[in-house]
């Protein structure tokens, strides 16, 4: 699961490009928020508390006009998604999604964590096991960190659509047209209600940084050489995988 504990490091993480990802979630709430908010009703009471816990961590004030959820998101570069258990496993059950990586909010709402990850193949057999232990046990004070990535043609923040492959990827542009977007996120626990919450905050910036770091272009050169064709479509590179492969192993070299 590549789960590690989050020890001294931030739950939230601001950078220089708060002020601008800040606007464009503001705007995504005025103007889509039926796709980037969703709340069933067991998810009220925590969205109330996950709502004090971030303005509490943030030092931001909440705007009461908003819903609490929304209120939070408003004040962070991160989405926030809120888990209960259920008899049929944790569910997802409030959501303030803005950056989503090609899904739907509304889609995954009342689904168990075995069907929010239903298009992930391999998932249930695998891992979907002990990904519920590891939430039965997570405990209040301890909250856990991981990331993932993907490769995409299409720098868009908001897009739960699969990536478009519209842009003509070659060997030569890959460095420029295509983009590593990576997801951070923290699993914690609420002292209150107890319900588990996501923090994903997507960062992403072009293929070509990795000029600068020639190992992990190897390592990722190598990780998708090793990989079946299933985590090539998920990781969104698949139409293109061998000309990224071709700009990866040049700058390896």
């Amino acid at each position: 699961m590549g789960l590690r504990p989050l020890g001294a490091e931030p739950i939230f993480v601001a950078d220089d490009r708060a002020g601008a990802e800040l606007a464009l979630r503001a705007h995504l709430f005025d103007t889509r928020r039926a796709e980037v908010l969703a709340v069933l009703p067991a998810g009220e009471e925590p969205a109330v508390e996950l709502a004090a816990f971030v303005s509490e961590h943030v030092a931001g004030a909440l705007d009461t006009a908003f819903h609490p959820l929304e209120a939070a998101a408003r004040l962070v570069q991160e989405d926030l998604t809120i888990v209960r258990p259920a008899p049929q496993g944790h569910v997802l059950v409030a959501g303030a999604v803005c950056f989503p990586s090609g899904w739907y909010l509304r889609e995954k709402l009342g689904r168990p964590l075995m069907g929010v990850h239903d298009p992930i193949e391999g998932y249930a057999e695998e891992i979907g096991a002990r990904v519920e232990r590891f939430f039965e046990r997570l405990e209040p004070d301890r909250p856990f960190r991981r990331r993932n990535w993907f490769l995409y043609d299409d720098p868009s923040l908001f897009q739960p659509w699969d990536p478009t492959n519209e842009v003509v990827v070659t060997a030569a542009n890959a460095g420029q047209r295509v983009f590593i977007r990576s997801e951070r996120e923290v699993m914690l626990r609420l002292s209150g209600t107890g319900a588990i919450v996501f923090t994903i905050r997507t960062q992403q910036v072009r293929l070509a940084s990795l000029r600068t770091r020639p190992d992990v272009a190897a390592a990722m050169a190598s990780y998708l050489r090793e990989s079946p064709e299933a985590v090539h479509r998920l990781k969104g590179v698949a139409p293109y995988l061998a000309e990224v492969l071709s700009a990866l192993d040049e700058m390896a070299a």
